[in-house]
């Protein structure tokens, strides 16, 4: 038995937005992060044992 066709409007098409990358800020923000984590791991004693491998139970 054939079934009835189900109509789905048309969505309107949307243009999609154009994004500028900025590497340098993308650099950037990747070295404050790697700076922030180093220094996490300098000052933190359970992070740098974590790091190391050197947790003991």
């Amino acid at each position: 038995m054939k079934q009835p066709e189900q109509n789905t409007p048309k969505l309107p098409w949307v243009a999609p937005e154009l994004i500028v990358i900025d590497v340098k800020l993308i650099n950037q923000q990747a070295m404050d992060q790697e700076a922030e984590l180093l220094n996490y791991l300098a000052t933190d004693e359970n992070a740098f044992k974590l790091f190391t491998g050197s947790t003991t139970r």
